[in-house]
């Protein structure tokens, strides 16, 4: 059985490798974003007629935005569309170094597109932050792989702990470092639940 053990841990080592490295490439980003220097943007607009009759047939905002960005080839993940109080909508559409805000007229014509490319550093803060399916195959992929990567920190971690207490006879650091890790992460919930 210990042979099996190692071997999940060992394989489930190989999958997490390049997931933390670009994890911590990219949160290093986030976090230190000052480093970098500053983000650059190009913001363009334009406007285009639209075909109403393929709008007007969109039963709610998440329809609307659909059939939308299918008519302006946005590539990307969309937000459900927003219908402002003066009858414009608003859809906006993302992906990793380029975003789009499409604001429909009133009478759905016609819409704005406005196009923000953005540098580097912001990119690798989206890439960061990039989750959850929808969007087309490459963000699914992507998601995919998120929840395959989870399952290896979880054998990862499992197989971790059963090798240590099965191979180990001296087990006192291993019990702090393991009640350090559960204390932490409670006290960071509670401190979020119930700070102020």
């Amino acid at each position: 059985m210990i042979k099996h053990v190692r071997q999940v841990h060992l394989y489930s080592s190989f999958a997490l490798a390049a997931f933390v490295v670009m994890y911590f490439a990219t949160g290093y980003v986030v976090v230190h974003g000052g480093w970098f220097g500053r983000a650059s943007e190009a913001v363009s607009h334009r406007t285009v007629t639209l075909d109403t009759a393929a709008l007007e047939a969109a039963r709610d905002g998440a329809a609307y935005a659909a059939a939308l960005q299918g008519q302006l080839g946005l590539r990307g993940k969309r937000a459900p569309a927003a219908r402002r109080t003066d009858g414009t909508w608003r859809v906006t559409v993302t992906r990793p170094g380029v975003s789009f805000e499409a604001v429909v007229a009133a009478d759905g014509a016609t819409a704005v597109v406005t196009e923000r490319r953005q540098g580097w550093q912001r990119v690798m803060a989206v890439f960061h932050r990039l989750h959850g399916y929808g969007g087309g195959w490459l963000y699914d992929l992507w998601a995919l792989m998120l929840d395959a990567v989870g399952i290896a920190m979880i054998g990862f971690a499992v197989t971790g702990v059963v090798l240590w207490h099965r191979c180990t006879r001296v087990r006192l650091p291993g019990w702090i470092v393991f009640a350090c890790g559960f204390i932490l992460t409670a006290a960071t919930v509670c401190r979020l639940l119930c700070g102020k």
